[in-house]
């Protein structure tokens, strides 16, 4: 089974995300939250779950930030609100939201996503044991990796699969990683760097600034195998 995770910039975009077959969207506000396209305070947040719970969707809410002592209460706070509201998933990268959470009542299942960290099963299987339901893979591991981690994990296994996305683990060596798997000799331009970097498309002829590839209205898909 697969599930189709967008992250929608504000209710009416979520709407039309609906519409388009989207199964589950992640949102929350941006102190808590890391790389939202979109701020949600708390009454949207309310109205959010409940649009995508009329329409049998399912709402993440993002609680990935780093987070200092300072931090904490806010972050309870926050923890119990969202208990409050029922989201139905709870993103995490810090320890410290794993104790708030079962600290509950009724804990909210929780997702394991430390952007660049995940690149093993042991990971995964760690924080299963832990109370994570799921985990997402780092974004730079190639498809024998992430199936290799897949038949080996206990937990639910999720992939960036299209959207702008975090440094990676191996140091910006994507490209280069992937020649290397290919057995491809990767050819290097050297430029002045005074010089524009553009992608240059075959089939239009045309040339692209970098930073394209990083628009604002790009979404961040995901795709889970369960």
């Amino acid at each position: 089974m697969t599930e189709l995770l967008v992250t929608p910039k504000s209710l009416s975009h979520m709407e039309t995300l609906i519409d388009l077959g989207a199964d589950a969207f992640v949102i929350g506000e941006q102190k808590f939250g890391l790389r939202l396209p979109g701020e949600f305070n708390r009454q949207q947040m309310t109205e959010a779950v409940a649009l995508a719970h009329k329409n049998d969707k399912k709402v993440y809410a993002a609680v990935n930030g780093l987070f200092h002592n300072y931090h904490l209460d806010a972050v309870e706070d926050y923890i119990n609100f969202l208990h409050e509201i029922r989201v139905d998933r709870i993103i995490f990268g810090d320890p410290a939201v794993v104790m708030y959470v079962k600290a509950q009542e009724n804990p909210i299942p929780l997702h394991w996503n430390a952007e660049t960290l995940v690149t093993n099963h042991f990971q995964c299987n760690y924080w299963g044991k832990r109370g994570a339901s799921r985990a997402v893979l780092a974004r730079e591991l190639n498809l024998d990796e992430i199936i290799n981690i897949k038949e080996n994990s206990n937990v639910e296994i999720e992939v960036q699969v299209q959207g702008m996305t975090c440094m990676f683990q191996s140091k910006r060596m994507l490209l280069g990683n992937y020649y290397t798997f290919q057995d491809r000799q990767m050819k290097i331009e050297r430029r002045n760097d005074e010089q524009s970097l553009l992608l240059y498309d075959e089939e239009r002829q045309n040339n692209y600034p970098v930073t394209k590839i990083t628009m604002v209205r790009t979404l961040c898909h995901q795709t889970t195998f369960v």
